[in-house]
């Protein structure tokens, strides 16, 4: 079976009914040299508030002092880039710069408890050991540091867009049988198989084309009632890809008029 896309320069995410959108994790080496430029902008604002430190501070005493330093550092490696992620919604200046923004697993907005979450652990893998974010970025295959993989977070690169494969058509013959096939047993990651079986069937031999059709048939025998009845492979596919996309529509319409006579009464 045909793995989902999963790498550097794109991953799959899963919505609906199987359908996969294709979000670009930002790349490595931008995400690195972002990073230095935050790390950058934080030290050099702790540095101007330390040199006006003196000034203000002439009346602490040597606890106070002490106190006051250990906020600074805290602030700095913790509170502000929290705070900053936090109220961008998962951007800093380094990654507005890189065109990057922190989002969920499942690419929705960032919380407070992720961003806290990230720069917590930032103090050790950033400011403690640089070279262990590095090797984290460079060797995920999303570029997650170790603060995304507990923040259940990664980066996305806003200036890519968005690719969202067009649904197949349906085969004028097979529509009856698709409108009254059960499909509850197709599982997404099924559906993704035979979406990528379908887009990329003209760059196999005839010999694995027909090897993988016939995997993948075997599999939709066991998901799906009735039966398909005889037609070519790549034409029951498109029927159940087509219908699955055409029942996910109805449903998304469906509530869609209900939430707007809810939100009306």
């Amino acid at each position: 079976m045909l793995e989902g896309v999963a790498n550097n320069q794109t991953d799959e995410l899963v919505v609906g009914e199987g359908v996969a959108l294709l979000i670009p994790p930002a790349s490595a080496l931008v995400r690195i040299m972002c990073g230095i430029v935050d790390v950058i902008v934080y030290v050099l604002a702790s540095v101007a508030i330390f040199l006006l430190f003196p000034t203000f501070g002439s009346s602490f005493d040597a606890a106070q002092v002490k106190s006051i330093l250990i906020l600074l550092v805290a602030c700095t490696t913790v509170i502000f880039p929290a705070t900053v992620e936090s109220l961008t919604h998962g951007k800093s200046l380094g990654k507005l710069i890189g065109g990057m923004r922190v989002v969920r697993i499942d690419s929705g907005p960032i919380v407070w408890r992720q961003s806290l979450t990230r720069a917590l652990i930032g103090v050790v893998e950033i400011w403690g050991f640089g070279v262990l974010s590095v090797v984290f970025v460079l060797f995920n295959k999303r570029s997650r540091r170790l603060g995304d993989i507990a923040a259940g977070t990664y980066v996305i690169n806003e200036r890519r867009p968005l690719r969202i494969p067009s649904p197949p058509a349906m085969p004028a013959h097979l529509e009856a049988w698709a409108r009254s096939t059960d499909l509850g047993g197709i599982s997404p990651a099924l559906a993704i198989s035979m979406r990528q079986f379908l887009a990329r069937k003209n760059l196999l031999t005839s010999e694995g084309g027909s090897a993988l059709a016939g995997q993948l048939m075997r599999q939709v025998h066991q998901a799906v009632l009735p039966r398909p009845p005889q037609a070519p492979p790549e034409q029951i596919i498109s029927a159940l890809l087509a219908e699955r996309t055409r029942r996910e529509t109805e449903r998304l319409n469906a509530e869609e008029t209900m939430r707007e006579r809810v939100l009306a009464d």
